[in-house]
């Protein structure tokens, strides 16, 4: 692999110029030129730009060298051999972001080079606080370190997606106005694109996007800037189930928008029965509930006029244990979707 020392050399034989005098030209002492041309040090931004100059090469190119000898030595340092190589990137789950078309890796069979790749795409400065920095900003209690970085990771995923998108400021002020438009829309026939194009009407930013396989997550909320973002995945298949993740998300967004400027909810108890509660009386209001419950043969007509989908009643009898899910109202009842 050609360095940043290799291209420093060729630059002293062809120009016939000695350490020593190349160390007093540029005021670089002559062990740090040494250190470079044998490739035992990491070289300063300032270094970089200087030697970029003088030897009039690419900045971009000394960047990649210079990065490239950084993950080399940290995989060898920390692995025996290719196949411990290997199976590291793997247990980042690199590979399988390559398949779902997340990342694009350059050279595969160049595991440094992958590792590059993997850290430019998901923003990540230091590889070895990855996990740290996963506790740290995401309100999370679920199966552990595996899961949480399956789920970082589609996070990073959805955030790149939504980069560069503009949407009108949000004003939690008109959030009663989503709600109203969203019992007409989901009375229509799904569709995703009108749904994300609704909310983006009112400054919220929807994203529905598969996670990686074996993640234990429904969605998430967080806030960037001063802009709600929600990502759902696409496991739900029935418009339920989907509503009520959407509003269950939608609760964090009403309840908890200052929270979520520096944390992203992705899994708490000590929030989620309050937002479970909001999304079940979104779906169906309380009193109406109640209404329903005592008027059983009117089901249809009072779903209707109050522009609640059916499967929203049978589902929620069978979320609280009155029905089954296997009973023939809640499945003669159910909405497919597809994500």
């Amino acid at each position: 692999m050609i360095s940043v020392g290799t291209l420093l050399k060729e630059y002293l034989d062809n120009n016939k110029i000695s350490q020593t005098e190349f160390a007093e030209m540029y005021n670089i002492s002559k062990k740090h030129i040494n250190e470079i041309l044998s490739g035992k040090t990491g070289i300063s931004i300032d270094t970089l730009m200087l030697l970029s100059l003088i030897t009039n090469n690419d900045i971009n190119v000394l960047l990649y060298f210079n990065e490239h000898k950084k993950a080399d030595d940290f995989l060898r340092s920390n692995f025996k051999n290719d196949k411990e190589i290997k199976e590291y990137l793997t247990s980042l789950n690199i590979y399988e972001m390559e398949k779902n078309n997340w990342i694009k890796l350059r050279h595969k069979e160049d595991y440094a080079t992958t590792l590059i790749d993997f850290k430019k795409k998901f923003h990540i400065d230091d590889i070895n606080n990855f996990f740290s920095y996963t506790k740290k900003n995401y309100l999370y209690k679920e199966a552990g370190e595996k899961d949480l970085v399956k789920v970082a990771l589609w996070i990073a995923h959805c955030n790149n997606l939504i980069e560069g998108l503009e949407v009108p400021k949000y004003d939690s002020k008109n959030l009663n106005k989503l709600f109203k438009e969203l019992e007409i829309e989901r009375c229509k026939s799904f569709n995703k694109d009108s749904l994300i194009k609704l909310l983006n009407k009112y400054g919220i930013i929807l994203v529905i996007e598969e996670p990686l396989k074996g993640t234990k997550v429904r969605g998430v909320t967080h806030v960037k800037i001063n802009t709600p973002v929600i990502y759902l995945n696409t496991y739900y298949k029935n418009l339920s189930s989907f509503y009520f993740a959407l509003y269950h998300e939608l609760g964090h967004v009403k309840k908890h928008f200052n929270m979520l400027k520096s944390k992203t909810v992705i899994h708490t108890d000590e929030v989620e029965d309050e937002v479970d509660i909001f999304a079940l009386d979104k779906m169906i209001p309380s009193n109406i509930y109640e209404y329903l419950n005592d008027n059983s043969n009117e089901v249809e007509s009072i779903c209707k006029t109050n522009n609640i989908p059916v499967s929203f009643y049978y589902s929620r009898l069978a979320y609280e244990g009155k029905i089954k899910y296997t009973s023939k109202k809640y499945l003669e009842s159910n909405i497919k979707i597809d994500l």
